[in-house]
């Protein structure tokens, strides 16, 4: 089994709720190699606020077992809010990716990774 996993963006999470097949295979893939897939809660609450429909299929996601949400703890918060305050810019979602990926070590799976270079711009992406 892999030790690992990628972090998902909000246009991950939207991808999911939209049935896209590669974070469909990204996802069954993660489970058949043990690998984490961390989804920040604040991607969720992005993705369900446009799309309160998906609510269901949010549900479907965040609840396997291989998918941890992640709540934004005070520590991380005062750290994105540095990123934040570092690149003068405030995206609360990507700058918390960001700081996620560096903390583990991991890519970010996303549709669209122009928030997150706007933060880092040497951010690993995988791309669906």
């Amino acid at each position: 089994m892999l030790v690992g996993g990628k972090v998902l963006d909000a246009s991950a999470v939207a991808a999911w709720t939209s049935g896209r097949l590669a974070i469909q295979s990204w996802v069954t893939v993660a489970a058949d190699l043990g690998l984490t897939l961390y989804v920040p809660s604040l991607a969720c609450t992005e993705v369900e606020t446009l799309r309160p429909a998906a609510a269901v299929l949010l549900a479907d996601l965040t609840s396997s077992p291989h998918v941890v949400v992640g709540r934004l703890e005070p520590d991380d918060a005062s750290a994105v809010e540095d990123l934040l305050a570092q690149v003068g810019t405030f995206d609360v979602m990507a700058a918390w990716v960001v700081h996620v990926c560096r903390q583990r070590a991991w890519p970010v799976l996303s549709a669209d990774p122009g928030r997150l270079y706007r933060i880092d711009p040497d951010v690993s992406v995988d791309l669906l």
